[in-house]
């Protein structure tokens, strides 16, 4: 066996499977997989095949330092024991999961949900079956076989519910500062320094400085979400309704739960945009996210904040989704997001059209509507996101148009999505988009400087320098993040 192909298979079928919504698309062929890794750790001749080579190799038919089959079904066992912490919660959505052990919370979740639908039963067993797996792998496995860092079993057990980049239990963004020394360095430039904005740093230095302080941020969970008073939940008034009429059932508890399992690993990030989420220990319908204006379009480095709802029926119907940046309802963001929040998009059902673009039931993700908003909506033709504008686009007729219409977005941009971000940022993200401005500081005068010299029409340009003086006066109120957020 140790020369056969069968251990090099586990490896590569272990590797492809990256979240439980994964696992779950083909449940006959993993609960083979682990009823065979089962079988093999009960073999003091092949338990050694899952681990490592005492060298520090894998045994995968890979160079040393390759995962084996116990580092990649460790993965897996993250993955499920965040996807059935989630479901503890959906089970009891009004008192967070008390802090036990992830098995003893899976097996309790699995009761739960079981109780409410074969669907689900199948889906939690699944899950149970992969934790189970690697709870024997574990202890039969000898230390020698194991990786230096196998000490820890599960990223969820005793805190996390959902698991993520920064600190659960409330305490967001507890991420890698590693980008605050060399991030302070760069001293505040002015406006007339677009062209040398970051002078010394190459690209490379500039994403790797990203990365390094805001990665660990991009997925994280909150004791709660307000749902009351300021910064209140979108759909507080949804989840009220919804608890008087008894709640949702299981289906909607594990889609979520196989979503939220998938987000981790999934979100898009990078210093040009990226997508950042904040999961409710306590309420499982309710979610939040922050998307960061792309490159190149009117609404760079710019923070839009989204409030999702996952309906009773999720997800059979579609995700409902809010902005909540709109200048207090002052600013029409783009021809699809409206002054009062609401956001039109095929895959919403809140904008017609083809039956392809259209959510589908057990196919179609927030995932995809988060990313369908950052790639499809926030562009730099948003102008010709108006279906009667579209046939204008090209000729100088609608460049004009687009032209003009990007001044607004710039303007309310630069007033809404920058200033009064880091004037009263959401808790949820303040640390975000704190770290945010702070590592692109230089980069985003050079932006708005750009803009004030592209600017044509006096008033727009009169507009823009009195909005960039606000906006330089809250990033140089911007410090380095302390050693004690690390």
């Amino acid at each position: 066996i140790e020369n056969s192909a069968l251990v090099p298979f586990l490896c590569v079928t272990l590797r492809a499977a990256g979240s439980m919504m994964e696992v779950s698309r083909h449940k006959e062929k993993f609960q083979s997989i682990l009823g065979l890794v089962v079988a093999m750790a009960r073999s003091r001749t092949l338990v050694p095949l899952l681990g490592v080579l005492e060298g520090g190799g894998g045994r995968c038919g890979a160079a040393a330092g390759t995962e084996a089959v116990y580092g990649l079904l460790r993965r897996l066992y993250k993955h499920a024991t965040n996807f059935m912490s989630v479901l503890a919660r959906g089970a009891t959505p009004v008192v967070p999961p008390a802090r036990q052990s992830a098995a003893a919370a899976a097996r309790v979740a699995g009761r739960d949900v079981q109780a409410d639908g074969l669907k689900a039963a199948s889906e939690t067993q699944l899950a149970e079956a992969l934790i189970a797996a690697f709870e024997t792998v574990d202890e039969r496995l000898p230390p020698k076989f194991k990786p230096a860092d196998a000490g820890v079993r599960s990223g969820g057990e005793g805190g996390r519910a959902a698991g993520g980049g920064g600190g659960g239990g409330g305490k967001l963004g507890q991420g890698n500062q590693g980008s605050s020394s060399s991030s302070s360095s760069s001293s505040s430039s002015p406006t007339t320094s677009a062209a040398t904005a970051g002078a010394g740093d190459d690209e490379a230095a500039e994403k790797a400085r990203y990365e390094r302080a805001l990665k660990d941020l991009q997925f994280d969970t909150c004791e709660e979400f307000a749902l009351q008073g300021r910064g209140v939940h979108h759909y507080a008034g949804s989840l009220r309704e919804e608890k008087a009429s008894g709640g949702g059932g299981s289906r909607r508890v594990l889609a979520v739960a196989q979503e939220l399992d998938s987000l981790q690993q999934s979100l898009p990030f990078s210093v040009s945009t990226s997508v950042f989420v904040r999961a409710n220990e306590s309420e499982i319908a309710l979610l939040k996210a922050m998307i960061t204006g792309p490159d190149g379009t009117p609404y760079e480095n710019g923070c839009f904040v989204f409030d999702i709802y996952f309906p009773t029926s999720y997800p059979n119907e579609a995700p409902k989704v809010w902005l909540m940046t709109t200048g207090g309802g002052s600013v029409r963001f783009n021809p699809n997001l409206y002054e009062c929040g609401k956001v039109c998009l095929s895959l919403l059902g809140t904008w017609p059209g083809a039956k392809s673009e259209q959510w589908r039931p057990g196919v179609s993700t927030v995932l995809q509507v988060l990313v369908s908003i950052q790639s499809l909506i926030l562009v730099n033709d948003a102008y010709a996101n108006e279906p009667s504008w579209e046939r204008f686009l090209g000729t100088p007729e609608g460049d004009e148009e687009c032209r003009n219409y990007n001044k607004v977005i710039r303007e309310a941009c630069v007033r809404v999505a920058m200033t009064e971000q880091l004037r009263n940022p959401p808790d949820e993200f303040a640390d975000v988009i704190r770290r945010h401005f702070y590592t692109r500081r230089d980069a985003i005068k050079a932006q708005v400087a750009r803009w004030h010299g592209e600017a044509v029409c006096p008033q727009h340009r009169r507009t823009l320098a009195g909005l960039i003086r606000e906006l330089h006066a809250e990033l140089n109120k911007l410090q380095a993040p302390s050693a004690g957020e690390d």
